[in-house]
């Protein structure tokens, strides 16, 4: 998952950044790299994979509560949320065009457009600020899903029945 981060995305570093092309300097020159972080997206597909196995196992135990489990996802969210965003803020508030888009979203003069982007983004509603948070708000919508589905097809032993919840849900 890290090196889909690191190398997926060449066009997020900042012009003249060449420590990261000079250590890798082999598999840039013929694109390996930037395959092999494309490739490594089938991480964010096994992520979610056992994410869905793990809540399962959860729910099975009758030990699971869906307002303690979002609670506790927020709850994290805005501890990294408080911890970054203002970073972001005081150190990349700049419209200087020599950075990469990814720094220069944090430049927003509109007061208004400032406060909504902000209340957006600690809502998990939006990842204008940092898109890698588009797992948070997926994550959200997909865990009362995987709690309907799992509550719904508990004791079928059908498997058109599944299906048929699967295409409803």
């Amino acid at each position: 998952m890290i090196f889909h981060h690191l190398a997926c995305f060449p066009e997020r570093y900042a012009q003249g950044f060449d420590g990261f092309k000079s250590l890798w300097k082999p598999f840039v020159e013929d694109g390996y790299l930037s395959n092999m972080g494309f490739n490594s997206r089938l991480c964010v597909a096994i992520f979610f994979f056992v994410g869905g196995y793990g809540l399962y196992k959860r729910i099975s135990v009758d030990k699971f509560k869906l307002t303690k489990a979002i609670k506790s996802l927020y709850i994290s969210y805005w501890k990294i949320f408080l911890i970054f965003i203002p970073i972001a803020f005081i150190f990349f508030n700049k419209s200087d065009e020599s950075l990469p888009e990814l720094c220069r979203r944090y430049h927003i003069e509109d007061k208004n457009n400032l406060i909504s982007t902000l209340l957006s983004n600690f809502l998990g509603l939006s990842d204008s600020l940092n898109s890698e948070w588009w797992f948070f708000s997926a994550y959200l919508c997909l865990l009362p899903m995987g709690v309907l589905f799992f509550m719904a097809t508990k004791k079928s032993k059908s498997f058109t029945f599944d299906m048929f919840i699967v295409l409803v849900i």
